[in-house]
């Protein structure tokens, strides 16, 4: 009664709202309002893999705001994974299923129990949360990795059919990273799952805002590599133009500086920018784009950036 008495008063626009509550014969009961769309996890696979990231981070983005609250409220969800999450009308992500909400410090009602109490869902909970340990806000935040992971790469960190089993690698943290799982993934957007399902809480991220601000850098990322992907389409066809003109012996010799002039320019922006998306990693020459900067790097060198050769 005292969790149904907490979420009625709750009042967010990402969180699903208790519309009525009492009881009868003794047991309480509670009614929310009706949702109609998806779990998280069907939504995910539905998608086309050339989609997945990009919806994966937006909503997962969006499962920040929701949580955000809760946390203000001093309160922590606990039963995180994408089951509990409805993507409403095909957009919005809804946190459902929150009767096992707790306070900060409440004592004794965290862990998991091997006996088939859980606590939430044995996947999805955090180690602190399996050795009996009162969870905070970082405990979702551990889910929350998981279920990025999981849409990401469509299955689940750990998995065991043992339930025994299952909680020691929870709690020793033994699961294939995503960099290795989905190696076409950017390396900085692994990590951040990596850090939110980090073992000990104090190394996750200190807050969702935090997390959200991670998840909103990647997604930037996308519209850069847009960006990038709309110039090359551009000099592409002006380049095909070129060397139409150039068969037909029509190409002057303006027109062909200025496409030597503008390519190896955009050539060194993208590689640039690349090399910037993926950080220290790009430095690394087990990297394709290693590879690629000292390519550009070296025609720098020898012809000049801008120089008409």
């Amino acid at each position: 009664r005292r969790e149904i008495h907490v979420l009625s008063r709750l009042r967010h626009p990402g969180i699903v709202r208790i519309l009525d509550h009492g009881a009868d014969a003794g047991l309480p009961w509670y009614a929310m309002e009706l949702l109609e769309g998806l779990p998280l996890d069907e939504h995910c696979t539905r998608q086309a893999d050339a989609d997945r990231l990009r919806e994966a981070l937006r909503l997962v983005h969006s499962l920040c705001a929701p949580l955000a609250y809760l946390h203000g409220e001093g309160l922590v969800h606990r039963d995180l994974k994408p089951a509990n999450v409805m993507v409403v009308a095909g957009a919005q992500p809804v946190p459902v299923d929150v009767g096992l909400l707790q306070r900060f410090g409440d004592a004794g009602r965290g862990s998991l129990e091997v006996d088939g109490g859980a606590a939430g869902a044995a996947h999805y909970v955090a180690p602190e949360q399996v050795r009996g340990e009162v969870p905070d806000a970082r405990a979702d935040l551990y889910a929350m990795g998981v279920v990025l992971y999981q849409c990401l790469s469509l299955v689940r960190p750990f998995e065991s059919a043992s339930l025994l089993e299952l909680i020691h690698l929870i709690d020793a943290g033994q699961y294939v990273p995503l960099a290795e799982r989905r190696p076409e993934l950017p390396p900085a957007l692994c990590a951040v799952v990596a850090r939110a399902m980090a073992r000990r809480a104090d190394e996750r991220f200190a807050s969702t805002e935090a997390f959200g601000q991670a998840l909103s850098a990647q997604q930037n990322t996308r519209y850069r590599l847009a960006e990038m992907a709309a110039a090359i389409t551009v000099h592409e066809r002006f380049l095909d133009s070129c060397v139409d003109s150039l068969m037909r012996h029509e190409l002057d010799t303006a027109t062909a500086s200025i496409a030597k002039l503008s390519c190896t320019e955009l050539e060194d922006h993208v590689v640039d920018g690349c090399l910037q998306l993926f950080g220290g990693y790009g430095y690394m020459r087990e990297y394709p784009i290693s590879r690629f900067y000292a390519d550009s790097r070296v025609q720098r060198i020898y012809g000049g950036t801008s120089e008409i050769m």
